[in-house]
């Protein structure tokens, strides 16, 4: 009898952990298609919490998304993807990988609204920022040039007053 007991006791807490590890995996794998479409707000949480992550975990989670992303049906690890290198002082840079993950969105047909909302967002901030980044560029090098233009009058402004001093007829 008391070897019965301390069995199920042994098995209750194994049923009892197994569930908690269940929860756990649930948690590990939230991108898995299994037939349950998230919303615009689980997106937005999802990329939240990432975002809190130290590096390393941050890190594995990106790893993450870009393979549940490209998985048939991973449109929503691809716009959470797509809120995670949107985020100010991302470490991710891959705007290009982002903008395919959401026209992929765009182009589900069973995407729901706010999905499809979040998605069209998406896509124009990532055009935008890849615009502006554009301009960036093409501001730093005019700054670049300008410097360099500064110099060289500052340049010469130095030989032609070099040249002055040297003319002036020297006091008596």
């Amino acid at each position: 009898m008391k070897g019965c007991i301390g069995w199920c006791a042994v098995l209750l807490t194994l049923v009892v952990l197994s569930g908690g590890c269940a929860a756990m995996g649930e948690h590990r794998d939230l991108f898995r298609p299994a037939g349950l479409q998230k919303d615009a707000a689980w997106v937005l949480r999802e990329s939240r919490r990432i975002g809190q992550l130290a590096e390393a975990e941050r890190r594995v989670e990106y790893r993450r998304l870009q393979q549940n992303a490209a998985l048939p049906g991973g449109e929503e690890a691809g716009l959470v993807l797509a809120c995670v290198v949107l985020r100010p002082q991302s470490s991710f840079d891959d705007p290009d990988l982002a903008l395919r993950r959401v026209q992929e969105a765009r182009r589900r047909t069973d995407l729901s609204e706010d999905l499809l909302a979040l998605a069209e967002l998406l896509e124009a901030l990532i055009l935008q920022q890849q615009q502006l980044k554009r301009e960036l560029g093409t501001e730093r090098e005019r700054s670049g040039s300008l410097a360099d233009k500064l110099r060289a009058l500052e340049d010469i402004e130095k030989i032609i007053q070099e040249r002055e001093q040297k003319a002036l007829p020297l006091p008596r």
